[in-house]
């Protein structure tokens, strides 16, 4: 592995890290478990949010895989609970790996269409959006050496992760343009075109592209933020 290799994988564990802290700390259980039909004020996790991962989905719902602080009162929100919950939850969502691979790994995405995939990871994000960023963020780094994974991963990012959270998963898509893999960095291009912001604008600045294609999609995205954002 070369240097600039070296020092990239660094940067990125180094990111998904701290990340991972700020997930483990965050301060809400409300803002953790934005559920719609709640207020943001409920300080616990009901039984509704486990009835929202459904018995048809494409994954099955193994209740013994289930985390019990799903369906468990909270009566504070002191820093252990909130860790605890999110420990929990981590774990539950590294019982779905397997499955939520293979599914991954035929569904096909079409643009702006939801599939499968983006339904089950939108239900993820509504019980605890960060957790589950942290869990996408680790499937993508396990799986790198592989596009058919993280290209599809990255075109779940386009569909269900709004620019308001890009800096949770800003690593996975500057990973995915600087890929040797063309579909890594269409789907990437995908996300940054979505988010537009100025950190995905400096990731595309700063990559060769490896195709004609893709380095023409590339240009002309970079050249609608840069009017966009004044720079």
């Amino acid at each position: 592995m070369s240097t600039l290799e070296t020092m990239k994988n660094q940067s990125w564990k180094n990111n998904f890290d701290a990340a991972y802290t700020k997930i483990l700390n965050y301060p809400s259980l409300a803002e953790l478990y934005r559920i719609p039909s709640f207020s943001d004020s409920s300080a616990f996790i009901r039984q509704d949010v486990e009835d929202n991962i459904k018995e048809d989905s494409p994954i099955p719902a193994n209740s013994s895989s289930r985390p019990d602080s799903l369906i468990s009162a909270i009566g504070t929100t002191s820093d252990d609970e909130i860790k605890f919950a999110n420990e929990k939850f981590m774990q539950f969502l590294d019982c779905q790996t397997k499955n939520f691979l293979k599914t991954l790994s035929w569904t096909d995405f079409e643009d702006g269409i939801d599939n499968d995939i983006t339904r089950l990871v939108s239900e993820y994000i509504e019980q605890n959006r960060y957790v589950t960023y942290c869990w996408l963020n680790k499937i993508f780094n396990g799986n790198r050496t592989t596009p058919s994974i993280t290209s599809r991963l990255l075109r779940t990012l386009a569909m269900v992760v709004n620019e308001t959270d890009y800096e949770y998963m800003l690593s996975m898509v500057t990973c995915g343009v600087a890929s040797q893999h063309p579909e890594d960095q269409e789907a990437a291009i995908m996300v940054i075109e979505k988010w537009r912001t100025k950190e995905c604008l400096e990731a595309m600045q700063n990559t060769t592209f490896g195709s004609d294609w893709i380095k023409e999609y590339a240009d002309q995205v970079i050249t609608e933020l840069k009017n966009e954002l004044g720079v």
